[in-house]
């Protein structure tokens, strides 16, 4: 689903300015119209300009509600105005669809970040005295928790991966091969064995590689967990709020890197890797977003 379907675009059409304000002025003029005939000097107006009025006031209304909405310019404005509103609810929703897919033993890490995430709001949000600075650190929380429900899912499957492939038993079957290379004596049957012997070389390193970015993935699991602590911590008080967003935009870089690496993997192991609602689009809108 995208949030942006959501965007009421004939709404927004009515609600431009220049709409409202041509209604505005044909309304006062049908109104001064009325009142001119009725009280003032009648028998040098038409008698049917209020009528007259009203349906120009209609016909030009229904052609302007027909085309607007669906003009592509205007479409692009209103979603660029809303591109952050839509951005926050596509991750929203992809992390509760993530969330269902989750084990109850990354579900109670979840509840146990939300929980110290709640929290850490809720301490924000009473020191009004950084009032400008806590739509911000809002913001970027929910980031990190969309992220952290992102990482739960990515160990979880590398796990799954590691467990139906085994390099103990790749290891095996290779040696195995390699032996029955050495005893046979067809030329061909060896050319079948050393395609199965490339065959196994790759699924290998598909191993390897996945085994190096789960370790990867639980350290940046324990780096946002550290960073939640802090917050919790430094939220009590707010007496540096430039350091509490130095800490979130280190781990927000982290972060940037971290999914560059996942998208080269989604490359190589394929399917059987998570993909993230965080696509490479909505990091450097967030990072540019931070940078201003």
């Amino acid at each position: 689903m995208k949030s942006k379907n959501l965007i009421n675009y004939n709404k927004e059409a009515f609600s431009l300015p220049m709409n409202l304000v041509f209604l505005s002025v044909m309304l006062l003029a049908t109104i001064g119209s009325f009142m001119t005939n009725e009280f003032f000097v009648k028998d040098l107006l038409p008698k049917m300009l209020p009528q007259l009025l009203m349906f120009t006031t209609a016909s030009v209304e229904m052609t302007y509600m027909g085309l607007m909405p669906y003009n592509l310019t205007f479409r692009k404005a209103v979603d660029a105005k809303y591109a952050r509103v839509t951005q926050a609810l596509d991750q929203q929703f992809h992390s509760l669809q993530t969330l269902k897919a989750l084990s109850n033993e990354s579900l109670q890490k979840y509840y146990a970040m939300n929980q110290k995430k709640k929290q850490i709001e809720e301490n924000f949000v009473a020191h009004q005295t950084h009032g400008m600075f806590v739509e911000a650190y809002l913001e970027k929380l929910a980031f990190l928790e969309s992220f952290y429900v992102e990482l739960l899912h990515e160990t979880e499957l590398y796990h799954r991966y590691l467990n139906a492939d085994s390099l103990n038993q790749l290891n095996t079957e290779s040696k195995n091969i390699q032996d029955e290379i050495k005893k046979e004596s067809s030329e061909k049957v060896n050319d079948m064995y050393r395609k199965r012997l490339d065959l196994i070389e790759k699924r290998k390193d598909k191993i390897k590689t996945v085994q190096e970015n789960l370790k990867l993935a639980t350290i940046q699991l324990a780096t946002l967990e550290d960073t939640v602590n802090y917050l919790m911590e430094q939220s009590l008080t707010l007496n540096n709020p430039e350091e509490i967003n130095y800490a979130i935009d280190s781990v927000l870089n982290q972060v940037e890197i971290h999914q560059s690496s996942i998208s080269d993997i989604d490359s190589i192991v394929g399917g059987d890797m998570p993909v993230s609602a965080m696509d490479s689009g909505s990091f450097s809108s967030h990072r540019q977003e931070r940078t201003m």
